[in-house]
């Protein structure tokens, strides 16, 4: 990359550090979503009361929903949404259905 009078430009950004050319959001083949969801699923667990778990329980179905959104395995994308699913129930207070008894 060269600056307007042509000099070249170093590949980041001497401000922000930030690569240029290249997809910000790199994370080297892990999705950044699934730490976040599991984070919250632990907050969810260890909260004092109902109002703190279900907005846990709530942030964590989001972050599920994230991941997987930027899966690219139909596998582990069908695993992440079925956890979104598993984290909205227990956010309304329903018990959780384990997965051999939806079918």
């Amino acid at each position: 990359m060269k600056d307007p009078i042509g000099r070249m430009l170093p590949d980041y950004d001497l401000y922000t550090g930030a690569m240029r050319g290249m997809d910000a959001a790199m994370s080297f083949g892990r999705n950044p979503h699934v730490a976040k969801a599991e984070q919250e699923e632990q907050k969810a667990l260890a909260a004092k009361d109902e109002h703190a778990a279900e907005l846990a329980w709530r942030e964590a179905a989001r972050q599920w929903d994230r991941a997987a959104e930027r899966e690219k395995d139909a596998k582990r994308r069908d695993e992440y949404t079925a956890k979104a699913e598993a984290a909205r129930t227990r956010a309304d207070g329903e018990p959780e259905i384990p997965r051999d008894q939806l079918n």
